[in-house]
């Protein structure tokens, strides 16, 4: 038997016993593993409060105002903590950031905000700036490189 011949029959073998039920093994399925079974999947009506943390007082520091998100998450640890946030919420302004998503390009930076300003990238990687009262539009730069047939793929900003 030739050793191509032998590799193909050991793959053959493998895939085979990679597809086999438990039964093949000698395993009941319904014994295989110990425990009570809870699905994660769907939700149950039956879930109750844990009545020994009842009595727990929930504390929370002070409230941060935050005067800049200046990179995706917020910060380097993605961990913003305990956020203020005024009440009632509207839309302060809205302005047109460049060029959207399409079947050739995705938007994938999120913006940031930092002293005053607003900075967004496009799909076509043009980073705007915008003046974070008013919506103001403050500069445009187009990154995208002229030599380029695919122009760039990704990208963000950061302060």
């Amino acid at each position: 038997m030739s050793r191509a011949l032998r590799l193909a029959a050991i793959g053959a073998l493998c895939l085979g016993l990679g597809a086999c039920e438990d039964f093949w093994l000698g395993l009941d399925q319904e014994d295989s593993l110990p425990g009570e079974r809870i699905s994660v999947l769907a939700l149950d009506a039956s879930l109750e409060a844990d009545p020994s943390v009842a009595s727990l007082q929930v504390r929370l520091p002070r409230p941060y105002i935050n005067q800049a998100w200046s990179q995706p998450g917020g910060s380097p640890t993605h961990a913003m903590y305990h956020l203020s946030l005024g009440a009632p919420l509207s839309v302060a302004w809205s302005a047109a950031v460049g060029e959207g998503s399409s079947d050739e390009r995705r938007i994938l930076s999120q913006p940031i905000v930092a002293e005053g300003r607003v900075y967004t990238m496009d799909s076509a990687s043009i980073v705007s700036a915008f003046d974070a009262e008013s919506g103001k539009t403050l500069w445009r730069i187009d990154l995208d490189i002229d030599e380029e047939d695919e122009g760039f793929f990704g990208g963000g900003v950061a302060y």
